[in-house]
């Protein structure tokens, strides 16, 4: 908010309109005017002005539970995509390798100690997985993380997992930076991040990193399967070739 406060360009109003709808980025799905005044940290009558014109809008909703948020910010997030060239450029890849292989595979955008769903294909063996277009996931302990992380210079990568935050997901998580460190090395080794059920239970990840023009990690492919479905030998013996090659051929797209 200090931020905000502090930038002369900056319209207050409009800020404080985004950091209302940022709150649903929590746990919590819906919320009555007084909850959402106080987790945004705003008074209750710029807040119901404010809830007011959003819902005016569409990009709030309301029903007998609360407000939420509303279908209009799904035409903007469609909007991102249609002129994302990342995405663009990915998506037929991806779609070639979700036929080939039968399994799910995902682009997640590399944001520091988070990585973010912008693109997932499901499959068609399994019922559909919680994994939206938009959400977020750590980078420490997800294979898309990994991978990104074993794209940047050794000092870079310890420095941004000392500034995550480290929770165990499941009995299988890593969360000391040497442990995680040893994973990336191996990574940047291979080409590939490997995560049995790090993230999510029966769940197995396998991701290659994306590159810019300059070298630098700005995505990573990634393509999961049921651990259920697959021993690790030889779920990595059939992915890793795929993913890696995706990787490399989304690479090549962007220079």
């Amino acid at each position: 908010m200090g931020a905000e406060r502090d930038d002369p360009m900056q319209i207050q109003v409009v800020a404080r309109a985004f950091r209302l709808l940022e709150v649903f980025s929590g746990p919590v799905r819906n919320f009555s005017l007084s909850q959402l005044a106080v987790a945004a940290g705003m008074d209750k009558s710029g807040t119901q002005r404010l809830v007011h014109t959003l819902l005016g809008l569409g990009y709030l909703e309301r029903d007998e539970s609360g407000l939420r948020p509303g279908r209009r910010l799904l035409e903007r997030a469609s909007d991102h995509l249609r002129w994302d060239r990342l995405a663009q450029l990915a998506l037929p890849v991806l779609g070639e390798m979700n036929q080939q292989r039968k399994e799910a595979v995902d682009l997640s955008r590399f944001e520091g100690v988070s990585m973010i769903y912008l693109l997932r294909l499901h499959s068609r063996r399994r019922a559909f997985h919680p994994q939206i277009i938009g959400m977020r996931v750590p980078t420490y302990c997800t294979s898309t993380g990994r991978a990104a992380l074993s794209a940047l210079p050794e000092e870079e990568a310890v420095a941004l997992l000392e500034g995550s935050t480290r929770e165990a997901r499941t009995a299988q998580t890593l969360t000391e930076v040497g442990a995680i460190m040893a994973k990336v090395r191996e990574a940047r080794r291979l080409g590939y991040a490997l995560t049995p059920e790090e993230y999510m239970p029966g769940e197995v990840g396998i991701a290659a990193p994306v590159l810019d023009v300059a070298g630098r990690p700005i995505a990573s492919v990634r393509m999961t399967a049921s651990t259920a479905d697959w021993t690790l030998p030889e779920f990595t013996r059939l992915f890793a070739p795929g993913v890696m090659e995706a990787a490399a051929t989304i690479t090549g797209l962007l220079r």
